[in-house]
């Protein structure tokens, strides 16, 4: 079975370069740099109508230069992890059922996220009430810029989103017939990783979006739709990966506690020390199973999942902080 061809060509890139994820992101970020710059819309020298001052517009194209390079690379790294994340995965999947996983990034319907995010660029988010295609109009190549930046921008995204909403689903069935064994509950760590991974992505391209404030003014228009995709995906992309998994350990668990009862129950109370010994250790497996964590991720994956979440709200927030902090200063 093929891989589809945006998938082959980031293997390539993994294959041909030796730091693939940083050579694709600088490539990219110096092209629409490059670009940007030599239309006038990066750094203006008028301010289009429709915009309350030159440093929104750059703010604006300042998210449109980075966020396709920070996507392109989370594509590449996500390609990059699938060889290691089927390695570590095989060996705990009845050899019937090992064909899902190589359906990871098999993505037949890859285009649906390129067209879904075409079309949200161009109806959602295109301003086509400011945008001339006069040629002789000033603005007509800003509208251009403009009609480009975000068709590309949101066919990255949803092209992004439906190669990890195919994966996640992957890792959904996965999950419901790997095996569970409670005493090495780190060999379920890749589910909990696929998770971190996705979170990650969304929030990386969330705390990206402040910039768009770099006037001082934060424009909730400029945000929503970012914020209304991100979100629900964000959740959904972190969930999938691991509910199935978290629900086979407390089934379980469950099932380990009730027979562990029943020889606890059956063991004799006499102070011997065949039956204190086996009394005690019946004790200290029921005590390990207890407290064995549900989900199919260890502390420090939770806490970097917690710290992720909090980065755009933070980042929002510092950017309010600093347009208060600069009004109060202006101001005397």
């Amino acid at each position: 079975m093929n891989y589809p061809l945006p998938i082959r060509i980031l293997q390539l890139a993994n294959r041909s370069f030796r730091r693939p994820i940083i050579t694709v992101g600088l490539i990219s970020l110096a092209i629409l740099f490059t670009l940007f710059t030599a239309t006038g819309t990066l750094f203006p020298e008028q301010t289009p109508p429709g915009y309350e001052s030159s440093l929104e517009l750059t703010g604006q194209f300042l998210v449109f230069t980075l966020l396709p390079p920070y996507l392109l690379g989370c594509l590449v790294a996500q390609v990059r992890a699938t060889p290691g994340i089927v390695d570590a995965l095989t060996s705990q999947v009845d050899p019937g059922q090992r064909q899902l996983l190589e359906r990871l990034d098999r993505v037949d319907y890859w285009y649906t996220g390129l067209l879904a995010g075409l079309v949200n660029g161009l109806v959602a988010n295109v301003p086509w009430l400011i945008l001339s295609f006069d040629p002789g109009d000033p603005v007509f190549v800003f509208s251009l810029a403009m009609i480009f930046a975000q068709c590309f921008t949101w066919s990255l995204v949803g092209l992004l989103l439906v190669v990890a909403l195919h994966n996640a689903l992957v890792f959904y069935r996965v999950g419901k017939v790997v095996d569970i064994d409670l005493f090495d509950l780190d060999r379920l760590n890749p589910f909990g990783q696929s998770a971190l991974r996705s979170m990650l992505i969304v929030v990386g391209a969330l705390a990206i979006t402040p910039l768009q404030a770099l006037d001082q003014e934060f424009r909730w228009i400029n945000y929503q739709n970012a914020v209304l995709v991100g979100v629900p995906a964000g959740i959904l992309l972190m969930l999938l990966p691991i509910w199935p998994v978290h629900r086979q350990i407390r089934c379980h668990k469950r099932q380990a506690m009730q027979r562990v009862d029943v020889e606890i129950n059956n063991t004799p109370r006499d102070l011997d020390d065949a039956s204190l010994t086996r009394l005690n250790a019946l004790l200290e497996r029921r005590s390990h199973i207890a407290h064995c964590r549900n989900w199919p991720l260890d502390l420090s994956l939770f806490t970097r999942i917690v710290f992720y979440v909090l980065i755009p709200p933070l980042a929002w927030a510092g950017a309010a902080l600093v347009e208060l902090a600069l009004d109060s200063y202006l101001s005397g």
